[in-house]
């Protein structure tokens, strides 16, 4: 049966959506209410593939000048594969994408896909057909992920961390609804600890947790009325992603940091089968921080890449 590449338009929210909930790498991150937040920023070029008249696959992608990106707004992008998908499909889709892009002459397709952890099943043909294709992998970084159904019991020194934050400064670990107060605090640390800020601004962020509340969610250690440390976490289907962090005054609240985090991710309420730690490279480099690295590694997390692939058709 015949395959075709279709534009997405605003008026195919609906269809985008409810393809993108079917997928068995799908993700909100994908859904039309997170990707258009920025859409000011982001000249859209997604698309759906069809078999047919049967959606197979999504493409998330944006145009910057003569390259297609799937998706530098989002984490990761690539095809967006639905049950049904098959190899062959897919391979129609590169097939035809390539042919789109030469008719808009855009020159390169920036492919980053979803790591495995985020697979509901496996999909990883678009990796082999894009080095068929001649498609050279651009980067990789090292991301940090744990299976929950091997989360570590505590080494000594992870116990006595704990204690050690009970200890020296009780607090009320909770969830909270104020997100512009936990970004005050965020934007406060990143830049007394890295010169940087976020990537979403407050009115971003609070835009994104009234569309996505339960998948979007702040968690403090708070003393009084002040918040000591904070953790802002990303709930996909298969994935506890812990998103955005900060503590302050290191030599005590670095403890009410890891004791946060310990919180979260033994809360059987947020369980997920894995929990995305993030990636612990310099920004702007392939360099990776070894003693970041560690501390993920210490606490029970072990290497997954994630992968950037450039393709001229």
């Amino acid at each position: 049966m015949s395959h075709s590449l279709v534009a997405y338009l605003p008026e195919m929210k609906s269809k985008w959506n409810d393809a993108v909930k079917q997928a068995r790498n799908g993700h909100f991150m994908f859904l039309r209410d997170y990707m258009d937040y920025h859409s000011d920023r982001f000249n859209d070029a997604s698309f759906f593939l069809l078999r047919g008249n049967r959606v197979v696959a999504l493409l998330a992608a944006h145009i910057n000048d003569r390259d297609i990106l799937s998706h530098q707004g989002l984490s990761f992008g690539g095809w967006i594969q639905l049950p049904r998908c098959l190899h062959v499909d897919l391979k129609a889709g590169f097939r035809l994408l390539g042919e789109e892009m030469k008719r808009r002459q855009i020159q390169r397709l920036v492919y980053t896909p979803s790591p495995y952890p985020y697979h509901l099943e496996a999909c990883d043909d678009d990796l082999f057909l894009l080095k068929q294709s001649g498609a050279s992998l651009d980067q990789v970084k090292l991301s940090s992920f744990i299976p929950t159904a091997q989360f570590p019991e505590r080494k000594s020194e992870q116990r006595r961390r704990l204690r050690k934050a009970a200890e020296t400064s009780p607090c009320i670990i909770e969830e909270t609804a104020d997100v512009e107060l936990f970004w005050e605090h965020l934007c406060r640390f990143l830049a007394q600890r890295h010169q940087a800020s976020p990537v979403h601004s407050v009115a971003e962020i609070c835009l994104l947790k009234k569309r996505f509340p339960e998948n979007i969610r702040f968690f403090v250690c708070r003393q009084g009325e002040e918040f000591c440390a904070g953790e802002v976490i990303f709930l996909s289907q298969n994935v506890l992603r812990l998103q955005y962090t900060f503590y302050f005054e290191p030599t005590s609240q670095s403890y009410l940091n890891f004791r946060l985090q310990e919180s979260i991710c033994r809360n059987p309420d947020l369980h997920r089968p894995w929990i995305d730690l993030g990636t612990s490279m310099e920004p702007g480099t392939e360099n990776l921080m070894a003693q970041l690295h560690l501390n993920k590694e210490n606490f029970g997390a072990h290497s997954v890449l994630m992968q950037t692939w450039i393709w001229k058709p």
